[in-house]
């Protein structure tokens, strides 16, 4: 455990606090909308989801709740049925509640010994956790409302899970870094920071050959979605570099610093 500045965010009192987080959830959807083409279910990424988890990692589980009214809002604004947008809301807290409550389990049983470890779990639970659990609920839902049209559920499913991987992938790490919590857990030990990130460097070849991978085969869609993934990887490789370099140390792995 490290002592470490404290964040300027915790200056504020819980209140407006709680108020610029759903802001932020409800600001970081409607550009999402934004570069979906304009549609307001089918999302390319739900940002709602990651920001919950930011701040619920942060500062405690309570603190899904507001991203999670932020998701409430953007319903209300985009799609004006306040069934659905409570579902938005529902779900973005469950998915980030999810997450947070596997990454400390795994942290309580085996901390993570180097960066690199800290970032699989991350992903591991963002991809095997988090979004299908919001995906599975989502689809249902928005099919019993009717404005999924009428595409094979496996597609739907696919594409719910995108979704919402992409936002908590994106938003998560900006975040986090923005809290200067970087991520839920970094070294320990005092190792030497590299001058960069290797696995950085390697996510990022990764990410282009599966980009690559899916334009080869007709999908071009989700290639495009996939070079979303690399703002989080810049974030990751700054974030913890430079976290690295000041504090030398390690997070407690129940998120706490």
């Amino acid at each position: 455990m490290i002592h470490r500045p404290t964040p300027a965010d915790t200056a504020l009192p819980a209140l407006p606090r709680a108020v610029l987080v759903a802001a932020l959830a409800l600001a970081f959807c409607l550009v999402a909308r934004l570069v979906s083409h304009g549609d307001a279910v089918r999302l390319l990424l739900w940002p709602a989801l990651g920001v919950s988890f930011a701040f619920g990692w942060r500062h405690g589980l309570v603190w899904v709740v507001p991203g999670a009214v932020g998701a409430f809002a953007y319903g209300l604004l985009a799609v004006r049925d306040p069934w659905l947008a409570l579902a938005a809301g529902l779900i973005t807290a469950v998915g980030a509640l999810a997450a947070i409550v596997v990454l400390r389990r795994l942290g309580e049983w085996k901390p993570a010994e180097y960066r690199l470890e800290a970032v699989v779990r991350f992903l591991a639970v963002t991809l095997l956790v988090a979004a299908p659990l919001c995906a599975v609920v989502a689809v249902p839902v928005l099919a019993w409302h009717g404005v999924l049209g009428d595409p094979h559920p496996l597609r739907l499913l696919l594409g719910a899970w995108l979704s919402f991987a992409l936002g908590m992938l994106l938003a998560a790490p900006a975040v986090l870094a923005w809290l200067d919590d970087a991520l839920p857990q970094t070294d320990v030990g005092g190792q030497p920071v590299p001058i960069f990130d290797l696995s950085g460097v390697l996510m990022a070849l990764l990410l282009a050959g599966a980009s690559l991978l899916l334009a080869s085969v007709g999908q071009a869609q989700y290639a495009y979605m996939l070079l979303f993934l690399y703002f989080p990887i810049v974030a990751w490789s700054a974030a913890l570099t430079l976290t690295s370099r000041r504090l030398g140390g390690g997070v407690d792995p129940r998120g706490k610093a």
